[in-house]
């Protein structure tokens, strides 16, 4: 690399010499003028001495000045080669920053997936818990003995279709339950329903993801498939020209049940 400092000296050397040489031309020509007014000295005396002095100063002048424009090219060399290894060493510095901070964006963003596995861990097990406590609280309900002794009774009260399901009968129909002025009769229709209604639930929550499923088909899957098995023959019309909207409407919910309990339990 060139030495700046020592070029830089140079240059100012040169340039109050050739000063000094610019500023002989005229205290000589204003010297010799008053000379030769006074006549101290005899002109051609002077013409000899100022051609003298003009043959010596003037190469000197030009040597100087060629010298000055050597280290003037010096000088912007040497500024550019300044001027580029600042530059160079900014560059430097900026792709060091840059580099550094590549690398710390690189860690926060490790970090900051590390952190979502985790909460997705965390979010994942929170759900596996609030599932398994779901499908906890739900079976203790259908275990309970209030549910149980609804169950009890409605299969106990419809044993006679059961039967007649087994001996083959195409279905039992029970929409006949539904008006008849006998109160007890029409209750067995409401608690049908209501068993209906629990099991609907419990579908919709596994279908809505928010049961542990394998806890609760290891709890519930038996019981479900003999609820299956009884509620696709029974039918909610009073008889098979039974078209009242009460029936039709009935029915059809009990058919979608029907479906949907299938699929959970994979028997389509």
């Amino acid at each position: 690399m060139l030495d700046v400092n020592r070029y830089q000296k140079l240059h100012r050397g040169f340039l109050v010499l050739l000063c000094i040489l610019a500023s002989l031309l005229p205290v000589l020509s204003v010297g010799f003028y008053f000379l030769s007014i006074y006549g101290w000295v005899e002109p051609e005396h002077l013409g000899q001495f100022g051609d003298f002095v003009g043959g010596l100063l003037n190469p000197l002048f030009s040597v100087f000045s060629l010298l000055f424009i050597a280290f003037s090219l010096l000088d912007n060399l040497a500024n550019t080669a300044v001027t580029y290894e600042q530059n160079r060493l900014a560059l430097d510095v900026a792709i060091q920053q840059n580099t550094l901070a590549a690398e710390q964006l690189r860690v926060a963003v490790m970090q900051l997936e590390s952190d979502l596995k985790k909460q997705e861990r965390n979010s994942s097990d929170e759900e596996r818990r609030l599932g398994r406590n779901l499908t906890l609280t739900w079976h203790q309900d259908w275990m309970s003995p209030q549910m149980s002794l609804l169950k009890a009774n409605v299969l106990g009260d419809i044993q006679t279709r059961i039967l007649n399901i087994e001996a083959g009968q195409a279905s039992a129909f029970i929409g006949g339950l539904r008006n008849t002025a006998v109160v007890q009769i029409r209750k067995t229709h409401h608690e049908i329903k209501d068993v209906m209604r629990s099991i609907l639930q419990a579908i919709t929550f596994f279908e809505d993801e928010l049961l542990d499923k394998e806890l609760f088909l290891k709890l519930i899957e038996s019981d479900f498939r003999q609820w299956h098995s009884v509620l696709n023959r029974l039918d909610m019309r009073a008889n098979p020209s039974d078209e009242s909207p009460d029936s039709l409407s009935e029915e059809a919910e009990r058919q979608r049940l029907v479906e949907r309990l299938a699929r959970v339990l994979g028997l389509s």
